[in-house]
C-alpha cells in the first residue's frame, strides 16, 4: 500500500502532469481518484496529492464541469 502511494506521489511530482507537460485523460483519472479518495479518507492527504488535485481541479474545464454538476443537484431544504 505504501509503495503504491509512494509511486503515485512520484508520478504527480516529477512533471507538471502524469504524461509530461500536457493534461491528458490520465490526469483526469488520477485527479478524480485522488480527490475522491482524500475527500472520503480512503487514502492519506499527502501535500503532493493535495497540490496535484488542486492543480487539476483549478482547470477551467473542471470548474465548468463542477458548476454544471452543482446546478443539476436537487435543491435541499
Amino acid at each position: 500500500y505504501e509503495l503504491a502511494l509512494d509511486t503515485i506521489e512520484y508520478a504527480v511530482t516529477r512533471m507538471p502532469f502524469i504524461a509530461g507537460d500536457r493534461f491528458t485523460a490520465a490526469d483526469l483519472h488520477v485527479g478524480a481518484l485522488l480527490g475522491y479518495s482524500m475527500q472520503f479518507g480512503t487514502i492519506e492527504k499527502r501535500p503532493a496529492f493535495e497540490a496535484y488535485y488542486a492543480k487539476v481541479a483549478d482547470r477551467p474545464a473542471a470548474k465548468r464541469a463542477a458548476a454544471l454538476d452543482d446546478a443539476a443537484m436537487p435543491k435541499q431544504g
